[in-house]
């Protein structure tokens, strides 16, 4: 379903129903698949990204492309090289000019048998999967936080512990979090102290999983509900007790004139009076907000200043 939030629209009023959150869905396909056990997932996200793993996983083809999936070629690359098999991994043109060497280190590092078929230290790769040692790995806390992800959701399956030091804060700490949740619910034991994470050895344990809403994509009905006239507007199914970190947009609208408030059905939008004193964020562990809140600044003409942007480079848009 499309929806056009024309020039002329005055007031916004609707209920809107979020896809699943692709963060949760992505992060959730690749633990089913190490739980050698398949699961019922509802909600799941229907993004491309998700989308292109969900049908990578799927299909037992020797040669996988995941187009310009950022995601689905991290995950994915952790996982072939911890599984027997022989896997080539590639992309989209663009793909093959995104790094993937500090992933491919850091796995070789476990023991993983990964060549670049192209240029040096990005896709397309020859893995030949094999069972993994743990071990201590440390990387730099600015890299991708999908690349700890990809490291961290393998660590179960390994017979020894894998500990990663992370030096300095990383970024887009909330998502690493995320991880940590998410694994944790599904049987495995990870901590996350300190800037070090450690993953025990153990098993994935099955079980039915329902996806929570989209809160990044809640952020986009934020924005067009901020440049609306009047706004009476339910995003369905949203909660308050959120692994997203992107539950933030909430306190992030609030300065852009949105009041959000939590009902039986979800979270209604309404407006309330905005300030027109000069405000700012840091969206460092935010990356996926920028984009709604730049809309909303800019069409409300309100003076904003956007911190935290260094890590946008390592996104898709």
């Amino acid at each position: 379903m499309k929806y056009i939030l024309r020039a002329k629209t005055h007031s916004l009023k609707n209920s809107i129903d979020l896809p699943g959150s692709k963060s949760i869905s992505n992060r959730v396909l690749i633990i089913q698949a190490l739980a050698n056990q398949s699961f019922e997932i509802k909600s799941i996200s229907n993004a491309d990204d998700t989308r292109v793993l969900q049908k990578a996983l799927e299909h037992n083809d020797i040669i996988t492309d995941v187009g310009p999936a950022g995601t689905a070629m991290r995950f994915l690359t952790a996982l072939y090289a911890s599984q027997p098999g022989e896997k080539v991994l590639t992309g989209s043109d663009r793909m093959k000019n995104r790094p993937i060497h500090i992933l491919v280190d850091a796995l070789r590092s476990l023991g993983a048998n990964i060549t670049y078929l192209e240029k040096e230290g990005f896709p397309p790769l020859h893995i030949h999967g094999r069972r993994l040692m743990g071990g201590e790995i440390t990387m730099n806390g600015n890299v991708s936080s999908q690349f700890i992800t990809a490291l961290m959701l393998i660590g179960p399956t390994l017979p020894e512990p894998l500990i990663i030091n992370i030096e300095g804060d990383p970024l887009s700490r909330p998502y690493i979090i995320m991880t940590q949740t998410l694994m944790q619910r599904c049987g495995a034991q990870v901590e996350f102290n300190n800037n070090q994470i450690i993953v025990k050895p153990g098993r994935y344990r099955s079980g039915n999983f329902v996806i929570e809403r989209d809160w990044s994509a809640a952020a986009f009905w934020m924005s067009f509900a901020a440049l609306a006239n009047r706004t009476n507007l339910l995003l369905k199914d949203l909660q308050p007790e959120s692994i997203q970190g992107d539950i933030a947009a909430i306190e992030l609208f609030s300065k852009l004139g949105i009041k959000s408030t939590f009902e039986e059905g979800g979270l209604r939008l309404s407006k309330q009076k905005i300030s027109l004193e000069k405000d700012s964020w840091n969206f460092r562990n935010h990356p996926d907000l920028v984009q709604p809140a730049i809309f909303a600044s800019a069409g409300l003409q309100k003076a904003f200043t956007l911190h935290g942007l260094d890590n946008l480079r390592l996104k898709e848009t």
